[in-house]
């Protein structure tokens, strides 16, 4: 029987009553200890030097439930000490044997420790997926053939708003909209004859999910499939896109706000270079009529003046004594001379007020601009209304500014509206002063005339709301055709200092 033993491809150690009776070479081999070093030792020696110490207690009940008889071949995985120190793993099994003719127990060592490893290294791979699986920031869902969900990772939970307990063994469908629940079904049929590994899920240009409240989203997902023991399953990859289509959109919105600015830009840098040819072409016109009136009127009758002067000083110096004759004529020559020079003054005047108001400076914006209203009804059809409210005194740029947007809107009603009544309005807040002039005529349409400049007059509305810009106002403009129309100048009120003129305080009065 030892040769049997001995010769056996496990090792062996046959016991009796706790004592070590023998031990095969390949027990020795296992413990890598010598056959003799092994049989030298008592059975509790042998346990201490070659039983990894936290299994003990497992030999121990092995021993105790072949004592107990509760298995007929008891057995179980344990650690075993090498000589140099390190483990080696073995199934350890029991059975009742005679040896010697005497009741006895043989424990079979086998070595375990590759499969044990592979056990060991195929538990840290499960563990390694499962912890990728559960840490993805991407929804994993697992289906097996009949659809029904066998794997929910954590961000499948936070996207769809389910838990795991949940959907578990539920159909795919639930996380779908309805309108969607046959294409899917239909891709995932094709997929899993098409024995492809991986495949974008492409059912619809508009794939989207839904989540637990109802609510649906964007999704791109990618479906892969694998055979475990002839059942297939198959995997889908999901992510929640909904920032991506927002980021998107947002894109799109941004692009076609920049296309419009950059139309807006180009069609108002048109305007601005129409508007300076415009304001050019003003300046030498006004220059050619502020020179034209002062040589064919002023010069020429500052001329006749110097001669009615000079001919007066020589009949004094040449005729001290006039006759009565000569004396009427020299009263006639002294009243022709004061009316000229009363005409002269009277044209600088005007001359004068064309470049600013001086009621401006000396009445103020009110009482001017009433006046100007005033020169309007004594000099067109127009019936003018006035009213105003108390407002701050302005910058001398910001009164001359509402005075020209006045003058400008009530010449431009005489010329082209066909209007009758005309109410303007001076009023102010905290913020702002507003001019409104709102007449009764014709009207027109304003969408036909904001980016043509054959409809402008002069400067025009462009004029106008150029001036008011330089000043942080506005132009707002309310009219339809057949319906009149409104006209609002608005501009902010600021300190003194914070209002002069981007000349330098010098008005660019047209």
């Amino acid at each position: 029987m030892d040769a049997l033993i001995e010769n056996l491809p496990v090792g062996v150690v046959i016991l009796a009553d706790n004592q070590l009776l023998t031990a095969n070479a390949e027990f020795s081999r296992i413990v890598e200890y010598s056959k003799k070093e092994v049989l030298s030792f008592s059975f509790s020696k042998l346990v201490q030097n070659t039983i990894h110490p936290k299994d003990r207690t497992k030999l121990q009940a092995l021993l105790k439930s072949k004592d107990d008889n509760t298995s007929d071949y008891p057995y179980t995985k344990l650690r075993i000490l090498l000589k140099d120190g390190s483990t080696r793993w073995v199934e350890v099994t029991l059975a009742h044997l005679y040896y010697e003719g005497q009741p006895a127990t043989q424990a079979t060592f086998i070595d375990i420790t590759e499969s044990k490893q592979t056990e060991l290294f195929l538990k840290e791979s499960k563990a390694r997926l499962d912890g990728i699986i559960e840490t993805a920031t991407d929804a994993i869902i697992t289906i097996d053939e009949s659809h029904h969900i066998v794997l929910f990772n954590a961000a499948a939970e936070r996207i769809f708003q389910y838990t795991a307990v949940e959907v578990i063994g539920q159909p795919l469908n639930i996380l779908l909209p309805s309108r969607f629940h046959q294409s899917h079904t239909q891709l995932i049929d094709e997929y899993k004859q098409s024995n492809q590994t991986l495949s974008p899920m492409e059912a619809t240009h508009d794939a989207r999910g839904r989540r637990a409240n109802g609510e649906e989203f964007p999704i791109e997902a990618m479906l892969s499939q694998v055979e475990i023991s002839g059942q297939k399953l198959f995997t889908i990859i999901l992510r929640d896109i909904t920032k991506r289509k927002q980021t998107e959109a947002e894109k799109e919105r941004l692009f076609e706000a920049l296309k419009q600015h950059k139309t807006q830009f180009s069609r108002q840098t048109m305007q601005l270079r129409h508007l300076s040819r415009q304001i050019v072409l003003a300046q030498e016109e006004e220059r050619r009529r502020i020179s034209r009136e002062l040589h064919d009127e002023s010069g020429q009758d500052l001329t006749v003046l110097k001669l009615n002067l000079e001919m007066m000083w020589a009949t004094l110096t040449q005729q001290p004594q006039l006759s009565d004759l000569q004396y009427r004529s020299f009263l006639q020559q002294i009243e022709n001379a004061s009316h000229l020079c009363g005409k002269t003054m009277q044209q600088l005047r005007t001359l004068a007020h064309d470049l600013r108001p001086s009621a401006l400076d000396d009445l103020g914006l009110d009482l001017t601009l009433e006046g100007l209203c005033q020169d309007f009804v004594e000099n067109t059809p127009l019936n003018i209304i006035y009213n105003s409210e108390e407002i701050p005194r302005l910058s001398p740029t910001a009164e001359i500014s509402l005075y020209r947007f006045l003058q400008e809107t009530l010449t431009n009603i005489v010329k082209h509206a066909q209007a009758h009544k005309v109410r303007v309005s001076l009023e102010s807040n905290l913020h702002e002063v507003s001019l409104l002039v709102k007449d009764d005529g014709v009207g027109f349409d304003k969408e036909s005339i904001r980016f043509s400049h054959n409809h402008l007059e002069g400067i025009g509305l462009l004029g106008m709301q150029e001036r008011l810009n330089l000043l942080g106002g506005i132009l707002e403009i309310i009219t339809h055709p057949g319906q009149g129309t409104c006209l609002v100048a608005r501009i902010p009120i600021t300190p003194e200092s914070e209002l002069l003129s981007p000349l330098g305080q010098k008005e660019f009065a047209i």
